[in-house]
């Protein structure tokens, strides 16, 4: 394992914007934050005032990406009426994942790989990812690289749990879920996914889809993301490892989680 290589060339923030479509996995329950989804889809909880899908949609608007997709399940008329108030100038569309409570976030992505996303470069980003604005460019900038793809990684802390990966020159060698992760894995010296990933247009974006339905198909339908991903791997696909370089991040995910992310993001309302 190698530490992730820094690119110092200057950044091009919003490279290939026009030709890229983002696709924000927005249809779960949000269960394990309790009662702060009572009321409201997991993306439209607060982080220092200000819900997580406002900050993700503003993050897209300056990298200059026009083409949206929401997957939308649980309280999807409240998301889509919060873009429709908030964000009305947005172009987003929706699929609905009508069972968000059966399926994981590998059928919601499947949804929204229509017939013409494989045109397009795909930025796939996780609907409870809080960023400090512009951490989306420096993956973005890897549509010029050659790449198939790129993911924003963070280095290990203790604090951190769900998927690691492992990097070697540059590149991610091993995307390991935690359900699928052995005693041997070398999590000290691995990265935790930040779940922002840019997957470019044509090949790459095809064996994406492909994968997607496989891991559908082997794993059923409630097999997380992070099995597409991993069997892409080894399948090959060269996926760069971007760091966060000590940007602000965080994936909220439970209560304590929401009280460390808006502790982050406090002076960013």
């Amino acid at each position: 394992m190698t530490a992730i290589s820094k690119d110092d060339s200057p950044a091009r923030l919003g490279a290939g914007a026009g030709q890229t479509r983002a696709i924000i996995l927005a249809a779960g329950r949000g269960t394990r934050l309790k009662e702060n989804t009572d009321d409201r889809p997991k993306c439209l909880v607060a982080v220092a005032g200000r819900p997580i899908l406002s900050r993700m949609l503003d993050e897209l608007g300056g990298q200059g990406i026009t083409d949206i997709v929401i997957a939308v399940g649980y309280r999807a008329d409240d998301i889509r009426r919060h873009v429709a108030e908030h964000h009305p100038a947005a172009s987003v569309r929706f699929v609905e994942n009508e069972r968000y409570l059966q399926t994981g976030s590998v059928c919601s992505l499947a949804l929204a790989l229509d017939d013409d996303a494989t045109d397009r470069h795909l930025l796939i980003v996780e609907g409870d990812v809080v960023l400090e604005p512009g951490l989306c460019g420096p993956v973005l900038r890897h549509i010029d690289t050659a790449f198939d793809a790129a993911t924003l990684l963070a280095p290990y802390e203790p604090a951190l749990s769900g998927t690691f990966a492992l990097v070697e020159d540059g590149r991610v060698v091993a995307w390991t879920h935690e359900s699928r992760r052995g005693p041997g894995f070398p999590l000290t010296q691995s990265y935790k996914t930040v779940n922002i990933t840019l997957v470019k247009q044509g090949l790459p974006a095809r064996r994406l889809r492909d994968a997607v339905l496989a891991t559908i198909a082997a794993c059923g339908a409630t097999a997380p993301l992070e099995y597409a991903m991993q069997a892409l791997v080894v399948d090959g696909l060269r996926i760069a490892a971007v760091p966060v370089d000590g940007a602000r991040w965080y994936e909220v995910d439970t209560p304590d989680e929401l009280a460390i992310a808006n502790g982050l993001f406090a002076a960013t309302r």
